[in-house]
C-alpha cells in the first residue's frame, strides 16, 4: 500500500476512518436501520442530507460498532477527483484494506503504468472482489463533488454486478445519478435523510446531558429541536 501510494503520490489521510468518540450521541435507531441492510444483503447505503446532518459522524460510528465482523474502506473525494483515472487510483487503493488475500492483485491493477479502459478495469474489479471470504464496505465520503459522468456511469455498472459480499455507502449532500427507483424496487437500497438524521427530543436531551454537560428543562429541549428542527 505504501509502495502504491508513493508510486502513484495518492494522499494517504483520503482514506483514514474519521475517528470516532464512543462515549458520543449513540443514534441506535439509525445504526438498527444501516445493519438491516447489511444483513438483509443489500447493495447500497445512500445517506443524503445537507452539511452539519452528521453523515460523516454517523458512517464513522456505525464502522467502529461493526467491529471486525465486517473490513471497511474509506474514501474521502474532493474536486480534484473528478479525473477518471484519478478516481480509480483511489478508488482501488481503498480497496487494498478488505482483504489481505485480494491485495495484490489490486496492487497489480494499480501499479500499472497506465491503466486499461473502465470497462475492462471494473470486470477486473468485480471478479477480484468475488472472491471474498468475508463482508465487505467501501464508502465515498461527499460524493457530491463528483460532476463527471464517466465515474457515475462506472458505479452503476458496479453496483449492477456488485459481488454478494460488497456493500457501497454513499455519503453524499445531493442524491448521486443512480437508478434509485430500481434499487428502491428491488429492496437493495438503506436511505438515511435529513429527516431520519434529525435529533429526536430524546437525542437532544441526551446530547444536552453528555456532550454539553447540561441538564436543562424538558420544555426548553423541545422547543429548542422544534426551532432547529432537530
Amino acid at each position: 500500500c505504501i509502495m502504491a501510494l508513493m508510486q502513484g503520490r495518492l494522499l494517504a489521510t483520503k482514506f483514514h476512518i474519521p475517528a470516532w468518540k464512543g462515549s458520543g450521541l449513540s443514534r441506535h435507531r439509525l445504526l438498527d436501520q444501516l445493519n438491516m441492510g447489511l444483513e438483509q444483503g443489500r447493495k447500497l447505503t445512500l445517506v443524503s442530507a445537507p452539511a452539519g446532518y452528521g453523515k460523516t459522524t454517523l458512517a464513522s460510528s456505525w464502522i467502529h460498532n461493526l467491529g471486525s465482523d465486517v473490513r471497511c474502506s474509506w474514501l474521502s473525494i474532493d474536486e480534484t477527483d473528478n479525473s477518471l483515472e484519478r478516481f480509480f487510483k483511489y478508488w482501488l487503493t481503498a480497496l487494498f484494506s478488505l482483504d489481505d488475500s485480494t491485495r495484490e492483485r489490486l496492487e497489480d491493477l494499480v501499479s500499472l503504468p497506465r491503466l486499461p479502459s473502465a470497462s475492462v478495469l471494473l470486470d477486473d474489479m468485480i471478479n477480484i472482489l468475488s472472491s471474498l471470504e468475508r463482508p465487505g464496505m467501501i464508502v465515498l465520503d461527499d460524493y457530491h463533488l463528483i460532476s463527471n459522468s464517466e465515474i457515475h456511469e462506472a458505479l452503476e455498472y458496479f453496483i449492477n454486478h456488485q459481488p454478494p459480499l460488497i456493500h457501497m455507502v454513499y455519503l453524499t449532500r445531493e442524491d448521486p445519478p443512480l437508478p434509485l427507483a430500481r434499487l428502491r424496487a428491488g429492496r437493495q437500497v438503506t436511505e438515511i435523510r435529513a429527516h431520519d438524521l434529525r435529533f429526536t427530543a430524546v437525542e437532544a436531551k441526551q446530547f444536552f446531558a453528555e456532550a454539553a454537560a447540561k441538564d436543562l428543562d424538558d420544555r426548553f429541549i423541545e422547543a429548542l429541536e422544534a426551532r432547529t428542527e432537530g
